[in-house]
């Protein structure tokens, strides 16, 4: 009972710590999840104003019921969460290091492009936010744009990747080859300058020989042990998993973007849908979701441009 007791416990202070650092990261970020929330439910408009108060007394609840120690713990592990995610997260990367290795090609690609991923990305936020907030038809014709520009550009970007000759293991494949090309130069050319025929086979030179033969024994057993766990990791079917999450980020992608332009094209010109009653643009995004699955639990139905775009979406 008691390992099911501290199990249940690890748990429960994990999700509320990654709770409770998603909303202080949203609210300082992003927006004011707490206004938000009181906004949507009334009931929590009387008790908003004392929340200070509210949280001093869950604290010391807290504190009565798991006592001194265990709520110390408790505590310092909710505030030091960031930093421990963060610990675990390395302590993953070193422990996969060959994984890590063998998308090193593809982790570099997308260093020297973050530049402009980051401005596209950028752009095509302020662009879907433009989208939810115009009415006008000549910035929401610009923000539908740039959602259209930067979802294109992804697909270029991911049918380029799909389709080139070389794969991720084939491109860091030679340049191991190349640092044993390089180990073995180098061996050649300590053995080379310690050749004096005028001296001969000295003490001194005997063992220069077994110090190069040491460095070069050294060297073959690091990339031996580097392509070996190269090799488990490309046999372990891991690098399918960068495939499928990048095809799934893919396809989600494609739904939010088509979802804000189905929002676009409703405040241009309603009569591209036939809605019942007032629609947000949530319904959109389930009306894109909608078009991708060919099922019919959408609110609205597409008319005119909103049906060519639901077709070639689908």
């Amino acid at each position: 009972m008691k390992p099911l007791l501290k199990h249940v416990g690890f748990v429960v202070r994990e999700i509320f710590s990654l709770i409770l650092w998603l909303l202080i990261v949203t609210k300082i970020f992003v927006y004011d999840v707490d206004l938000l929330l009181v906004t949507r439910i009334p009931q929590l408009r009387r008790i908003y104003p004392y929340k200070f108060f509210l949280i001093i007394a869950v604290v010391a609840t807290v504190w009565l019921i798991l006592g001194g120690k265990y709520a110390r713990k408790m505590f310092l592990f909710i505030a030091a969460y960031p930093f421990i995610l963060l610990w675990r997260i390395l302590v993953i990367l070193f422990e996969n290091w060959a994984t890590l290795l063998l998308f090193a090609p593809a982790l570099e690609s997308i260093v020297l492009t973050l530049k402009w991923r980051f401005i596209l990305g950028s752009f095509a936020i302020l662009a879907a936010l433009g989208i939810s907030l115009f009415s006008r038809p000549v910035p929401l014709l610009v923000a539908m744009s740039v959602v259209g520009l930067y979802l294109i550009i992804h697909y270029v970007f991911r049918f380029r990747g799909a389709y080139r000759p070389e794969s991720i293991f084939a491109n860091i494949a030679p340049k191991i080859g190349l640092m044993w090309e390089n180990s073995i130069s180098t061996f050649k050319n300590a053995e080379a300058a310690g050749d004096n025929p005028e001296v001969g086979e000295s003490p001194k030179r005997r063992k220069k020989h077994v110090q190069n033969l040491k460095n070069l024994y050294i060297s073959n057993l690091l990339f031996t042990s580097v392509a070996t766990k190269l090799r488990l990791s490309v046999s372990s079917r891991r690098t399918d998993l960068y495939f499928i999450v990048a095809l799934i980020y893919t396809l989600i992608l494609t739904v939010i973007a088509f979802g804000f332009e189905y929002w676009g094209l409703f405040k241009l010109a309603p009569s591209n849908f036939r809605v019942t009653g007032e629609v947000s643009g949530w319904a959109f995004f389930l009306f894109s979701f909608n078009a991708m699955l060919h099922t019919s639990f959408a609110t609205v139905v597409a008319n005119g441009t909103a049906h060519c775009f639901s077709q070639i979406w689908s």
